[in-house]
């Protein structure tokens, strides 16, 4: 669904399913969602979600489910901190959680990269407004609540890459718009 509205919005192309999805010039709203406890899943061989969308000041937790050993690095993917390891991670135990505040202490995307088995990829994206999703596997999302006014609904793929539409949100009512990914 589009930001306010309640129909549904494709974000077009391939691959939409897992796109991140968020408003551009939000300046009031709702409050950040109280939840701030997010978890990747590791199992030796992969990394899920693939993208992970959530509110800067949380804190990540690294799930390993296989006893296969695995290192993790989180580098910052953009600003003035680009490419600075924020967390190195050592797997090797079944059921081992590391907790940790860095890769989400500020707005803005983090690579998940394998180490050991350097295959393994992931994003975290964090954000500090609330009006961001993961669109579904059918490439839909839902941003709720959203204030009137103008903003650029931004949608995001790691494989798929960046698509950005201007849209109008009116009082009491709202918006639909489909977002095109590809490169």
């Amino acid at each position: 669904q589009g930001p306010g509205g309640d129909s549904a919005v494709p974000a077009a192309g391939a691959p939409a399913a897992g796109a991140v999805v968020w408003l551009e010039g939000v300046t009031a709203g709702k409050p950040l969602p109280l939840a701030r406890r997010y978890e990747l899943t590791l199992d030796g061989c992969s990394v899920a979600p693939r993208v992970l969308a959530g509110v800067a000041g949380g804190t990540l937790n690294v799930h390993g489910v296989a006893p296969a050993v695995s290192r993790l690095a989180f580098v910052r993917g953009a600003g003035a901190d680009a490419g600075r390891v924020l967390l190195r991670t050592a797997m090797s135990a079944e059921g081992q959680l590391v907790p940790d505040a860095r890769v989400l202490a500020a707005p803005g995307v983090v690579e998940v990269r394998g180490e050991q088995p350097a295959w393994l990829r992931a994003w975290v994206v964090a954000f500090d407004q609330p009006y961001f999703a993961t669109a579904d596997e059918a490439g839909r999302f839902t941003l709720a609540d959203v204030p009137p006014g103008r903003y650029t609904l931004v949608a995001w793929h790691p494989q798929a890459g960046r698509a950005a539409q201007a849209v109008e949100v009116a009082a009491g009512g709202s918006a639909a718009a489909a977002l095109r990914l590809g490169r």
